[in-house]
């Protein structure tokens, strides 16, 4: 999905960005809410936040570089996401179904996050539930294949 997306134009000098949005759309789902500010040295673009609401009562927050590679837009830093409602989020990208065991309940995800063309990182990852805490790590290269690597550790 990066891979569409084009790097943004870097100005020669040093400066600051603010964006405010009501609605972006992306992939035929909408992110409402949308604020970014960045601040550039000339050479690179550093993401002070980047805040988005999602379905489900979901905010989404990231901070970070934002990469060129030849064209392509890559990013690399920190990500945090709080759902009150995963079944609503979950929709994004699933039928819901009856007795769904997502619905009402709250979550988040924490880590680092890697994005470059069609490659993905998930680092240092955190899922905390009610009974544990789940420690994440995921990748994949979508460009050679489609499957999703992935490490969890439970602890209680």
């Amino acid at each position: 999905m990066l891979s569409e997306v084009s790097a943004p134009p870097l100005p020669p000098i040093p400066g600051r960005l603010g964006i405010d949005l009501a609605e972006a759309t992306l992939r035929g789902f909408a992110l409402r809410n949308v604020r970014i500010d960045a601040t550039t040295d000339g050479r690179s673009w550093a993401i002070e936040q980047a805040v988005a609401n999602l379905p489900g009562e979901t905010e989404l927050r990231v901070s970070g570089t934002v990469t060129s590679d030849a064209g392509s837009a890559g990013f690399a830093g920190d990500l945090a996401m709080t759902s009150q409602r995963l079944d609503a989020l979950s929709a994004l990208w699933r039928k819901p179904q009856d007795n769904n065991p997502l619905f009402n309940q709250p979550g988040s995800l924490n880590g680092r996050l890697l994005l470059a063309g069609n490659a993905f990182g998930l680092t240092g990852g955190a899922l905390p539930s009610r009974a544990r805490r789940i420690r994440l790590r995921c990748g994949s290269v979508l460009a050679t294949n489609r499957a999703l690597t992935a490490r969890l550790l439970w602890a209680r």
